[in-house]
């Protein structure tokens, strides 16, 4: 899949789920309003692990009806804990996921704009995958082999480029399409894992206006080790 085609053509963002073995491991099971005792129960997950996230963590199980078949149930997985004193909740079937991204956050979904999401992109076409953590205009992608790079934004003006920096430090800027030149990612990844916020600039379609914004980057260090253990495990 080309980079270039990740930001703007969401319709690669396909189910991963995969049906598993009997013995899904559950420390606590929800059975949402619209499961049907009567049904078959069958269990889905896209990650390949029957244990929590990290160690310290659980695993609460989330039984519902099969809103596409209505023929059956579907129990999936979800991950909670915290890894390194920050929160995370990771759903076993398709790989998204919340992290804490400010010191006072609990996941709350009102907090959304304010945390760290996890998602997972999958091209069914090449059987490859890949994952991401996003704050505000900053997104931090693992590919299928691990190779990590970073884009700015989205539906970005034609022709135009991003920048961003980390505190202080010098501002990096390109022109390749919405990410960062490849050359330097091992040098930003550096320095957002130590720095206090970043500033990101693109130009945004129709109207080629500068979009800047800043974030937090508190729980970045924790997100992109949680990035990476769920990608590895796709």
């Amino acid at each position: 899949m080309r980079k270039s085609a990740i930001l703007s053509v969401t319709v690669f963002m396909l189910s991963l789920a995969s049906v598993a073995n009997a013995s899904m491991r559950c420390d606590k099971t929800e059975y949402d309003s619209s499961y049907n005792k009567k049904l078959d129960t069958v269990e889905e997950s896209a990650i390949n692990m029957n244990e929590p996230l990290f160690s310290g963590g659980a695993l609460m199980c989330n039984v519902s009806i099969n809103y596409l078949s209505q023929k059956e149930n579907v129990k999936t997985q979800v991950s909670y804990g915290d890894f390194n004193g920050i929160k995370y909740r990771v759903y076993y079937s398709d790989g998204s996921g919340t992290i804490q991204g400010e010191k006072n956050n609990t996941l709350d979904f009102s907090e959304r704009d304010s945390n760290w999401s996890l998602q997972c992109l999958v091209d069914g076409m090449e059987d490859t995958h890949m994952c991401h953590i996003r704050k505000g205009d900053l997104y931090v992608w693992l590919s299928s082999d691990g190779s990590p790079f970073v884009s700015i934004g989205n539906n970005h003006y034609p022709g135009t480029g991003v920048a961003i920096r980390i505190d202080k430090l010098k501002p990096i800027d390109t022109k390749d399409k919405g990410f960062v030149a490849s050359s330097t990612v091992e040098k930003i990844l550096s320095e957002l894992k130590s720095g206090n916020i970043v500033m990101t600039r693109y130009q945004k379609w129709p109207y080629k206006a500068y979009v800047d914004r800043t974030v937090n980057l508190y729980g970045f260090k924790e997100a992109y080790e949680i990035l990476k253990k769920v990608q590895s495990s796709i």
